[in-house]
């Protein structure tokens, strides 16, 4: 059984954390996706990906990937503050359906700390 993981960073061929997906993986296409965004803080050697306008995109690997290995990425990316969804793309005339991890921030419009967590009390 497998899994399906679209990933934009680390997990990238050719960067230190690829390897993680072990040779029982298998990558499936790269592809350039649109509705997202990538960041990185000074400091860190790792991006964060977020939803975005359709004018954005950022560049993917679609793996499939052994459950045992997928559940080891959940894990490690969890930890670090991404959330995991699920995005349609299109391969080979085919819909599939990967995970990706995203960082999930919420903007607070006025600006205003105190008055943004005042208004999410009930």
């Amino acid at each position: 059984m497998s899994e399906t993981i679209a990933v934009y960073g680390t997990l990238r061929k050719g960067c230190y954390n690829n390897r993680i997906l072990g040779r029982k993986s298998k990558l499936i296409c790269k592809k350039r996706i649109k509705g997202f965004e990538m960041f990185y803080k000074n400091g860190k050697d790792y991006p964060v990906a977020m939803k975005s306008s359709k004018d954005n995109s950022i560049v993917v690997e679609v793996y499939e990937v052994p459950y045992k290995i997928a559940d080891h990425i959940d894990m490690l990316e969890v930890q670090y503050g991404y959330s995991a969804i699920r995005i349609k793309l299109k391969h080979n005339d085919k819909i599939i359906k990967p995970i990706i991890y995203i960082f999930d921030f919420k903007k607070i419009k006025k600006g205003d700390w105190i008055e943004f967590i005042k208004s999410q009390k009930v």
